[in-house]
């Protein structure tokens, strides 16, 4: 399980579970998914990760999408130093705010 110093995804999490009646036993608490993966990969139990962390090459973990349901989701922010200078920050930017507008 995330590290309730991991506190967005940790909070995420265990409210799902207890909305949903679940109560998981725990092993261990990690700030990061690759660790919690790396602890799956040694067989000490199993893990609800981002989606992203697929990308994370543990051959011997298996990863399959789940559910949470329609009320689970998740705030992600752009941030950047005010004096920035880096030219590809323009396009990281427009990228955000296309990706922030709602579907059609």
């Amino acid at each position: 399980m995330y590290s309730p110093e991991a506190r967005y995804v940790h909070d995420l999490l265990a409210n799902a579970f207890q909305s949903a009646g679940v109560h998981p036993r725990y092993i261990q608490f990690m700030k990061l998914a690759q660790a919690i993966l790396a602890m799956v990969s040694t067989g000490l139990g199993i893990a609800i990760v981002q989606e992203d962390t697929r990308n994370a090459c543990f051959d011997n973990v298996v990863l399959r999408p789940i559910s949470l349901g329609n009320n689970i989701t998740a705030n992600l922010h752009a941030l950047w130093l005010g004096d920035n200078h880096n030219p590809a920050l323009p396009a990281v930017c427009d990228l955000v705010r296309r990706l922030d507008k709602p579907p059609e």
